[in-house]
């Protein structure tokens, strides 16, 4: 597991819980993602393997995004 910069290109929304603006996302080998807020520890769905490392990024940002109007 490791933690990666959420790149410039991808719009995501504040935690639902503190406000902060997640930077990064956790990867989970080979190519699972899933956001997590570094100040207060909300995370959003961890996603499975899409086989591309870039569309996984992609999708944990769009379910974090669609979580938090949800809440």
């Amino acid at each position: 597991m490791s933690y990666k910069e959420i790149p410039s290109t991808l719009k995501i929304k504040p935690c639902p819980f503190c406000r902060n603006i997640p930077k990064t996302v956790k990867i989970s080998e080979p190519n699972g993602a899933q956001v997590v807020c570094m100040k207060c520890g909300a995370s959003g769905p961890q996603l499975a393997d899409s086989g591309h490392y870039n569309e996984s990024v992609r999708d944990a940002v769009t379910e974090w995004n669609d979580r938090t109007t949800r809440m």
